[in-house]
């Protein structure tokens, strides 16, 4: 067991929907975990679904799931990791031993839920405390907090002349719109998209689909200066929903519906909406409602 002195930080707590900007202590990591400084962390809407999505479990949390940092110590069963590392931290938890993640398939983790939102590090155990009391993690990083601990897998290495405040969301947003269109969808060259919402998960999309030379890419969203960020990181046509029948547009220009639609929005209306333009497959790759993640194809 890696001995790390007690060590006071500033961190954001939530305690169902209060925040509060606290001080804490972080205890001594573990065999296979590394400590290391968080310097930014990106919001995400997970964070405060937390608090709905998590009916039963841990309820007062330092949340935070989209963090890069630097590496302060790694515990003595690390190999792959030292001190002064840049990482970023991966959005889902595994458990590295699951018939899952032994399969090559962490991201379908047989545990994740438990280690996402169960509270405790993968040996069932705090590391944070207010006071005496112990403080729960969030999906094993708790990245708003200014010293995190974190399981070794979860920490992925990024060269150090990447600025780290643009790294974070590479552990969630991007990896969730750009691996929908490319490692799940398998866009191809000249397929037909459609993507709802212009957030992080929605422009990650229309950044892989402009990787993969998809065309058209067809964006849509209700605000304007989002719109216009699309067009500039590759949509081909940009449709806004306040103001144009989004389903009739889509079929005009695509005659009859798009290979493949992505729902980024999170909303169960948009959901069923896609399934109106599209001819191929229909992902919805955030959270419905926040009760779920969901792809599904028809």
């Amino acid at each position: 067991m890696l001995h790390v002195d007690f060590r006071s930080g500033s961190c954001t707590v939530f305690s169902r929907l209060k925040r509060v900007v606290t001080r804490l202590g972080c205890r001594g990591g573990g065999r296979a975990e590394s400590r290391l400084s968080a310097l930014f962390a990106q919001r995400q809407h997970m964070n405060l679904a937390h608090f709905t999505f998590t009916a039963g479990w841990a309820k007062i949390a330092i949340l935070g799931h989209e963090g890069a940092g630097i590496i302060q110590a790694v515990g003595p069963g690390v190999t792959q990791l030292s001190a002064g590392d840049h990482v970023v931290m991966a959005a889902v938890p595994h458990c590295g031993q699951c018939r899952a993640c032994l399969g090559g398939k962490p991201f379908v983790c047989q545990h994740v839920l438990a280690l996402a939102f169960g509270g405790a590090m993968p040996d069932g155990t705090e590391r944070f405390r207010r006071d005496t009391a112990p403080l729960s993690h969030f999906f094993c990083q708790s990245s708003f907090a200014e010293y995190t601990l974190v399981p070794a897998r979860n920490a992925i290495r990024v060269p150090k002349d990447v600025p780290l405040e643009q790294l974070g969301p590479l552990g969630c947003g991007v990896e969730t719109g750009a691996g929908a269109v490319l490692n799940t969808a398998h866009v191809q060259p000249g397929h037909s998209v459609a993507i709802f919402g212009c957030g992080g998960v929605g422009l990650s999309a229309v950044m892989g689909a402009r990787l993969v030379k998809a065309f058209p890419i067809i964006v849509v969203d209700v605000r304007e200066q989002r719109l216009q960020l699309a067009r500039d990181l590759g949509a081909t046509e940009t449709l806004h929903a306040g103001t144009t029948n989004v389903v009739e547009a889509i079929q005009q220009r695509t005659h009859g519906g798009v290979d493949y639609a992505f729902e980024c929005v999170g909303r169960a209306d948009t959901c069923h909406l896609t399934h109106k333009i599209a001819t191929g497959a229909i992902l919805c790759v955030t959270r419905v409602k926040w009760r779920l993640y969901a792809s599904y194809s028809c």
